[in-house]
C-alpha cells in the first residue's frame, strides 16, 4: 500500500500517477545502510525501500496464481 500512516492511523499519500512503460524499467538499485535497497525507475520515481529480509521472504514464498 503506497503512502504512510501518521500516529493517528490516517493514510497520507501523494496524487495517483499514471503508469507508463518507463515505470517498470529499473535503472539503479541504491543501497540503504546494510539492510535495504532503493530502486530508481526510468520514469524518475524512487520512493520505497525494500529490506533484504522482505526480499528474502518474497523470494522464498510460494507462487500465487
Amino acid at each position: 500500500m503506497p503512502g504512510e500512516r501518521d500516529v493517528l492511523g490516517q493514510l497520507h499519500k501523494g496524487p495517483a500517477q499514471p503508469l507508463k512503460p518507463a515505470s517498470f524499467q529499473l535503472r539503479e538499485l541504491r543501497p540503504v545502510g546494510s539492510y535495504a535497497v532503493q530502486p530508481v525507475w526510468a520514469d524518475g520515481h524512487n520512493t520505497g525501500l525494500f529490506t533484504f529480509d522482505y526480499l528474502f521472504r518474497l523470494a522464498h514464498s510460494p507462487p500465487t496464481a
